[in-house]
């Protein structure tokens, strides 16, 4: 794939960053805009999240105070969750540093076969939730550097994202939606905007926080949320949910993550509900093949996350999550970034919104450099996937924009 410019699909039109909003201040952002395109992606995107719910209990399952080399503490943690209906066990798994003088910033994120996947460690258990193909140990230990964010201060906590909902249709009742609901309400009489899968992650993210919260060794203020892929459309919801999360990284994210809709590259709405219609909120579906008529877009997205930091990753061979798309919804929220001081990927100069035209002859930036500060972009070489080298501009954002609370 090409960084050059790319003119033959710069005929789209976005929706206005501010909508009917007339008072554009930061405050204005923060108190009613972010707010409603947050209602709008809820109603015709991922579906309403429920209120209520928590963590009930924490446990030390075990505890490595060793581990990597003697680098970090490795911990095993069960978390009871609960809703009106009930309550069920999550496994978490910590990395931390051994020798910190202060509690340790986290990147969060879901796994997608098991804690046991991440790392070769044998003393970590063997998950017992679904997958949807065996999982032998350390078989994504590639996606999961825990040595190198050691190494530079972070500590490192993942949850198997089925062990709240089983990725497949069908599987609600079982997960963390049939806290809050019966089979019933989300299968016969499923309403519109019922929560799909990726609500119940990013609700089950909000829950690791809670735990991190409890945990002295950590620093909930400055917790990154991240993910890869489905799991990076995750991220970027819990975000714009959850406003404890300091920061968000979505990673090869594409359709319904990072990627604009009207680019019309890559996957598309038509795709993404046929084949996994369970992501997302039933209302969804109405915009199959009328992605214009989508009051909302992504770029709205990462902008409702402002003014906390954003950083989105790509790969160039990665065509099905459309990486141009991405660059380009970091373009288009670009002055919602610059409203409060910050920078985004390209200068807009105070403008309202960044004209199409204008956004596809932004040049996206040379393989391996990470462009922008607030809300930045990088695109790696290679396919679908999160590495060594996407961890480390991952950590190089953390280290410009988190904030300073020594």
């Amino acid at each position: 794939m090409s960084n050059k410019p790319e003119r033959s699909l710069g005929d789209y039109q976005l929706p206005r960053l501010w909508g009917p909003v007339s008072d554009r201040s930061p405050e204005a952002w923060r108190t009613q805009r972010a707010p409603q395109i947050v209602e709008a992606f809820a109603a015709n995107v991922y579906g309403r999240t429920p209120s209520g719910g928590g963590v009930e209990a924490i446990v030390e399952k075990s505890r490595v105070d060793d581990a990597l080399d003697a680098t970090a503490v490795r911990r095993e943690l069960t978390i009871t969750v609960s809703g009106p209906r009930g309550s069920r066990d999550i496994s978490m798994l910590l990395f931390h540093p051994s020798n910190i003088s202060a509690p340790a910033p986290v990147l969060l994120g879901l796994n997608f076969q098991g804690n046991h996947s991440t790392t070769s460690d044998e003393g970590v258990a063997l998950s017992r939730a679904w997958v949807k193909a065996p999982a032998p140990r350390g078989n994504q230990a590639r996606r999961w550097p825990y040595d190198q964010a050691i190494a530079r201060g972070y500590a490192v906590a993942t949850i198997h994202h089925a062990s709240l909902e089983e990725d497949r249709p069908g599987a609600a009742a079982t997960g963390v939606r049939g806290l809050f609901h019966t089979a019933a309400q989300m299968e016969r009489d499923r309403q519109p905007d019922h929560w799909g899968a990726i609500g119940a992650w990013a609700w089950g993210l909000a829950r690791a926080l809670d735990a991190i919260g409890s945990l002295p060794e950590l620093d909930a203020r400055r917790v990154i949320v991240h993910g890869h892929s489905r799991l990076g459309k995750t991220a970027l919801w819990a975000a714009a949910q959850d406003q404890r999360f300091a920061a968000a990284i979505s990673n090869d994210s594409g359709c319904a993550g990072a990627s604009l809709f009207r680019h019309q590259a890559g996957e598309n709405i038509d795709m993404i509900t046929q084949n996994f219609p369970h992501w997302f909120c039933e209302a969804f579906n109405r915009f199959q093949h009328a992605e214009a008529s989508l009051p909302i877009d992504q770029h709205q997205l990462l902008a409702a996350i402002a003014p906390r930091p954003v950083h989105i990753a790509s790969a160039d061979l990665d065509a099905h999550a459309d990486p141009r798309g991405e660059f380009l919804s970091t373009v288009h929220a670009s002055p919602v970034v610059e409203l409060f001081g910050g920078r985004g990927t390209v200068a807009t100069e105070g403008a309202i919104d960044v004209p199409a035209a204008e956004a596809t002859a932004v040049e996206m930036p040379p393989i391996g450099v990470r462009a922008g500060h607030q809300l930045s972009y990088h695109i790696r070489a290679g396919g679908h996937d999160v590495l060594a080298e996407d961890w480390k501009h991952f950590m190089d954002f953390a280290d410009q924009n988190l904030p300073d609370v020594s």
